[in-house]
């Protein structure tokens, strides 16, 4: 019984991992798109999301559209207000993880979901396991890839925070069966991400503004990133 349930929790977090993937390659994909653009699709998302949840109308899978769209159009955005320093992100995310962490304590379990909380995650159904993520831990994954992005990190390092961060979160529950907080754990792959980056140079430590939708008075400016 031990080993079916743990071989049918291995199914799990391959979605998550995935999924890691996939949102910490988005910067790579959508940087063209302007900042106006995502806010104007993170405005939609919400407009969408706030309609339903008051309707109680949250049809599967296309509350997985609005998270989708919420998380990328808003971590977009996350990664571009924010200063490229590693302070101004990890002092983020250690504040996002202490709210997280009394949420989900505070929550306990409910098999009963109301309408609304189905618009703030995003949920991958198999004939094996249905797994679900929030759509806001999707959306600091996109931030983080963007925040090292701006720094002119390789894919790799983008892709690094939240796939460290996932992994170490499904090494704990793993064995200990439980809701917990992702975001603390996105932090931990931010910090180790950092870390490695330091260690063997892989950013040019330079914000790149070009087609970043922020402003052509903002073209060709190149700040220094690193913190003093």
């Amino acid at each position: 019984m031990e080993s079916d349930r743990r071989a049918l929790h291995r199914l799990m977090p391959f979605s998550y991992l995935v999924l890691a993937l996939l949102f910490g390659a988005a910067p790579t994909i959508f940087h063209a798109v302007s900042s106006r653009l995502h806010a104007a699709i993170l405005t939609l998302c919400l407009a969408v999301g706030i309609a339903g949840s008051i309707a109680s109308f949250a049809p599967y899978p296309w509350t997985d559209l609005v998270g989708v769209g919420a998380a990328i159009a808003g971590g977009m955005l996350l990664g571009r207000v924010l200063p490229a320093r590693f302070r101004a992100m990890a002092v983020l995310l250690l504040v996002l993880g202490a709210l997280d962490s009394v949420q989900v304590l505070a929550a306990g379990s409910d098999a009963t979901k109301p309408a609304w909380q189905y618009y703030t995650m995003v949920v991958v159904a198999t004939p094996w396991h249905q797994s679900e993520i929030g759509a806001a831990d999707l959306l600091l994954i996109v931030a983080t890839a963007e925040h090292f992005r701006r720094r002119g990190a390789p894919l790799a390092v983008m892709l690094t925070p939240g796939f460290v961060g996932l992994a170490a979160a499904d090494a704990v529950t793993y064995w200990y069966q439980a809701g917990l907080p992702l975001v603390p754990f996105l932090f931990t792959g931010f910090v180790v991400t950092e870390a490695v980056v330091r260690r063997f140079s892989l950013v040019e430590d330079s914000v790149r503004m070009q087609t970043d939708g922020i402003g052509s008075k903002e073209l060709g400016k190149v700040r220094h990133t690193q913190d003093p």
